[in-house]
């Protein structure tokens, strides 16, 4: 598969990945002068997935299309993330003209076959998430795993909230359990061939055992068996490593500009 095919597919991935993220908190969302925009109930501009906009298309008017997502917010007061490529370098200048902040960056991976099967870390089970119960055990990893970030806590507790957002006919969430107890957890989305991978966690007292590994590579297996032909995802530099070992490759690097409600609060009255 060519490499600007490959970069299309991530990105529709992760913009249908935070589509069903908003959709199952019952969430807004719009798409409008080339734009994707979700909002949460929440009003903090980060992470993205609570308040953020993605550009679909590259023949978007960077002009009409910042200011339609800047209006989205600030009717709300809310503050927003505007996730980039690295081919919206028009949009981007006039984000940064418009007080837009870069705020992260990160690169997007994509693993090309099926990984090979490995076996499971001593004491350790994996599940697939069926019910409110499991969905608990997950949320409970997940808002853990983000425990020394107050404001990504925040945000995980409310998009983890609802069994939507974990089951459904085109995703698959899964938790290690350690001796018993639930550890690790990792889900995967599939759209337009691909299979985001996302939500991984693991809880700070079973880390360094293999468990986030072990359930990354089941989410894998599972967006394969659903028909991807790639598994997509984005990470930290902590975790790049273990993506890498997998088999991921970087195929391009997003770019997250940040508007606080200040910021379209003051542009609204200019």
């Amino acid at each position: 598969m060519f490499p600007y095919r490959l970069k299309e597919i991530a990105d529709l991935n992760l913009a249908e990945f935070h589509r069903e993220t908003i959709r199952a908190v019952n969430g807004d969302i719009s798409e409008h002068n080339g734009m994707l925009m979700f909002a949460s109930s929440l009003k903090q501009a980060t992470p993205a997935m609570v308040n953020g906009a993605i550009p679909l298309h590259r023949t978007l008017d960077p002009r009409h299309a910042l200011l339609a997502t800047i209006r989205f917010f600030a009717t709300r007061r809310h503050g927003f993330t505007l996730i980039l490529r690295e081919t919206d370098q028009d949009l981007e200048k006039a984000s940064i003209d418009s007080g837009l902040k870069l705020t992260h960056q990160e690169p997007a991976m994509i693993l090309k076959k099926r990984p090979i099967p490995s076996p499971l870390p001593d004491s350790c089970e994996i599940r697939q998430v069926v019910d409110s119960l499991d969905v608990l055990a997950f949320h409970r990893i997940a808002v853990t795993g983000h425990a020394s970030n107050k404001i990504a806590r925040k945000a995980v507790d409310l998009l983890l909230s609802r069994q939507q957002a974990l089951i459904g006919v085109n995703k698959a969430a899964f938790v290690a359990y350690k001796e018993g107890s639930p550890a690790s957890c990792a889900m995967t989305l599939v759209s337009h061939g691909a299979a985001f991978i996302g939500w991984v966690a693991t809880d700070p007292n079973y880390r360094k055992h293999g468990l986030g590994t072990a359930v990354t590579l089941a989410a894998i297996e599972a967006g394969f068996a659903m028909g991807a032909q790639v598994a997509s995802l984005q990470t930290s530099a902590m975790a790049r490593s273990i993506y890498e070992r997998i088999g991921f490759i970087e195929i391009g690097r997003y770019r997250e500009y940040t508007a606080e409600s200040k910021v379209l609060v003051d542009h609204e009255k200019n």
